[in-house]
């Protein structure tokens, strides 16, 4: 038995195991049970080619979301930014793509939407309906899903009021 001890002993010590694997566990947290508006929001903001005030946290808290429910808030861009009559919104995301949305030409509004992650997106919303309900109405195929892009980790807004080049 003496002359298995340290073998067992090498044994033990080699098979002590690996560090814990942090990519297996828990990848993605709930979110909070609220919204609310993250500190480290800043969109900036161009009017017809001249810079404007950007949106950051102190003025998505100073003003009501024009859509809410438990899960999210949505402010309307021709609300939040100061345009007059008709505009167009290019909106650049993270990835650097910009997606410009006329509201003249569709049915609905363009609105600055935060979710209960905290991550902000502008959408185009139906004012009727602005959060439809998608789970479990209509089965896979039965759903038309949604036509319009969402333009994800919003960077900048350029808001114009004639026509775009």
């Amino acid at each position: 038995m003496r002359r298995w001890f340290p073998v067992l002993l090498i044994l033990l010590y080699a098979c002590k195991g690996d560090a814990p694997n942090e990519e297996r566990r828990l990848p993605h947290l709930h979110p909070p049970p609220s919204v609310s508006v993250p500190d480290a929001i800043r969109i900036e903001v161009e009017i017809d080619g001249r810079p404007a005030a950007p949106i950051d946290a102190t003025r998505l808290r100073a003003t009501p979301p024009d859509f809410a429910d438990d899960e999210r808030s949505a402010w309307r861009l021709d609300r939040l930014l100061p345009v007059t009559g008709d505009a167009r919104f290019a909106v650049e995301g993270g990835a650097g793509v910009t997606v410009v949305i006329d509201p003249a030409q569709i049915d609905r509004v363009p609105a600055l939407l935060l979710n209960r992650r905290g991550e902000l997106l502008v959408v185009a919303l139906d004012p009727k309906d602005p959060f439809p309900a998608f789970h479990g109405a209509g089965g896979r195929l039965g759903r038309p899903g949604d036509s319009l892009p969402h333009v994800r980790d919003v960077r900048r807004i350029a808001v114009h009021s004639t026509a775009l080049p």
